[in-house]
C-alpha cells in the first residue's frame, strides 16, 4: 500500500485471475478481499480423455486507517493487476458496509 496526499493506492497481483472472481467488501474500515482462483487440468491420451477442476480461494483483509472515503473508492483489474484507489478525506470514516465493484 502506498500514500499519497489524496488517497492510498494498494496493487494486488492476481495473474490468470478473471475479473468475476474477485469480490471486495469494506467493513468498518478494514477492506476484505476474496478471488476465487481456478485451476482446470486437461490430460488427453488415446484411450481417454480427463478433466479436473480444482479451486482455491484468496483470502485477505486490510486494516485501514480512519481517514479514508469508501464511498469513492474504486478498483480496476487489468493484466493480471489489481489497483484499489481509496481517497482520503478530512472527516472521521463512519462505519459503512459497502460492496466494491471491479472495472
Amino acid at each position: 500500500m502506498t500514500e499519497t496526499e489524496d488517497c492510498f493506492n494498494i496493487e494486488i497481483s492476481l495473474p490468470g485471475v478473471k475479473r468475476e472472481d474477485i469480490f471486495i467488501h469494506m467493513h468498518n474500515n478494514t477492506l476484505f478481499l476474496f478471488v476465487l482462483m481456478k485451476k482446470i487440468t486437461k490430460e488427453k491420451n488415446e484411450r481417454s480423455r480427463m478433466h479436473e477442476f480444482d479451486s482455491n480461494t484468496l483470502k485477505r483483509h486490510i486494516p485501514l486507517p480512519s481517514n479514508v472515503d469508501p464511498g469513492f473508492m474504486s478498483a480496476e483489474y487489468r493484466q493480471g493487476i489489481l489497483q484499489l484507489y481509496i481517497p482520503k478525506t478530512t472527516q472521521q470514516s463512519t462505519d459503512k458496509d459497502m460492496q466494491v465493484i471491479v472495472y
